[in-house]
């Protein structure tokens, strides 16, 4: 059983500092189902995502919540996760 530890970062804010198309927002609010891939661009999710998320970089809001499979290299929690964790490198 592989353990990991999340370490505190500052807090980034994708949506204030970088153009639109340079990541993926679910907004507070929005519903969503399926399966997200965002490659290497940043996703946000400051709604409610259930399914699989496929990204280099996931940030999960303060009212965010996401329910399923979670593929990401860097994750920031602030909202509710419940996952199976795919760390990659």
């Amino acid at each position: 059983m592989d353990i990991m530890a999340l370490k505190s970062t500052p807090s980034i804010q994708p949506y204030e500092t970088k153009a639109m198309d340079d990541f993926t927002h679910i907004i507070n609010g929005m519903d969503i189902e399926g399966v997200l891939n965002g490659g290497d661009l940043p996703v946000v999710v400051d709604g409610r995502f259930t399914g699989e998320i496929h990204a280099e970089r996931v940030y999960l809001g303060e009212h965010g919540l996401f329910f399923g499979k979670l593929f990401a290299a860097h994750v920031e929690i602030s909202g509710q996760l419940m996952v199976n964790w795919f760390v990659t490198h």
